[in-house]
Parts: C-alpha cells; sequence; structure tokens
C-alpha cells in the first residue's frame, strides 16, 4: 500500500499547508510592530484606559444665568443613572470653573433629594464676572451651568472648556 505524503506530517500528527501559510502571516505582521495595529486604536497603557461614564449629571437651571450684582439664585442638576433613573441620597459637589471674583456659593456639596436633584444657593458678587458653576459626582462626567455678573459677557459656546475644577 502506498504512504500518502502530507507536508508537515510529523507521527501522529497531520498539519494542513494552510497551518504554514497562516503561520507565516503571523509572524510577518507580528514583526512590524504598531504599523501592524489598526490606526483607530489608541496606544494607551493597560489599565490607563477610561471607562465610560455610567451616570450623567444635567443641568437643571437655565444656562447661561445672568446675574445683577448682589443677586441670589439657586443653580441645580438632576443626577441619574445609565437608565435615565433618578439617584437620591448622593453627593453633588459645586465650584467655580474659571474667575467668579467675590460670588459665592452657600456649600461646596449638596445631596440628592428623592428625584436625584442636587441644589444650591448662590451669592452674585459686586465684581463683573463670567465664569461657570461646576457640578462633579461619582461615575459622572462634570456638567457646567454659565454665568455672568453685572456687564460681564457670557460665556455662550463655550461649553467644552474648562478653566479647572
Amino acid at each position: 500500500m502506498a504512504r500518502r505524503r502530507t507536508l508537515g506530517y510529523s507521527g501522529g500528527l497531520l498539519i494542513r499547508p494552510h497551518f504554514y501559510f497562516t503561520l507565516a502571516l503571523l509572524l510577518t505582521g507580528g514583526a512590524c510592530g504598531d504599523a501592524a495595529l489598526p490606526a483607530h486604536l489608541p496606544d494607551v497603557d493597560a489599565g490607563s484606559v477610561p471607562l465610560p461614564p455610567t451616570r450623567t449629571l444635567e443641568a437643571v437651571s437655565d444656562t447661561p444665568l445672568r446675574l445683577a450684582p448682589g443677586e441670589r439664585a439657586t443653580v441645580a442638576f438632576f443626577y441619574r443613572n445609565a437608565g435615565g433613573n433618578a439617584l437620591p441620597n448622593q453627593s453633588v459637589a459645586f465650584s467655580f470653573s474659571g474667575q467668579a471674583h467675590d460670588t459665592s456659593l452657600d456649600a461646596r456639596f449638596a445631596t440628592t433629594d428623592g428625584a436625584g436633584r442636587a441644589q444650591l444657593g448662590l451669592r452674585a458678587g459686586d465684581t463683573p464676572a463670567s465664569f461657570r458653576v461646576r457640578a462633579d459626582a461619582e461615575s459622572a462626567d462634570p456638567a457646567f451651568i454659565e454665568v455672568s455678573v453685572g456687564t460681564a459677557p457670557s460665556l455662550v459656546g463655550d461649553a467644552g472648556m474648562s478653566a479647572g475644577p
């Protein structure tokens, strides 16, 4: 009986010729380094990839908010989970982004109510200013309310910029 000759036959293990072709492609692709990676993949270290937010903060108050010197207003934000449901009894931090001068917040933190709403009082200073009130909460991107006091120009169109925490 004639024995069939197969490339790559080794004892009881049969390796087909297309295996070698696939192996050659993998080996040559690996030698190209980063050039073999698709262009849309970011170059990041393992463990440093930011996770998408699982919660959201949304401004309830009018934005931009225009105040006269010394005027009081309330700023409010809704805090919700990924499904859009309210997150009650959660802490939301408030701060200024930009130069608020002598404008002040009643507190640095507020707790959400049963509807997921966090709010604080704001007192406009005597110095004209343009800034934003920033709200931060766990697992959510920050949210902003633009504020102008006195004759200061508003920040309309600057929603993507942040002067800091």
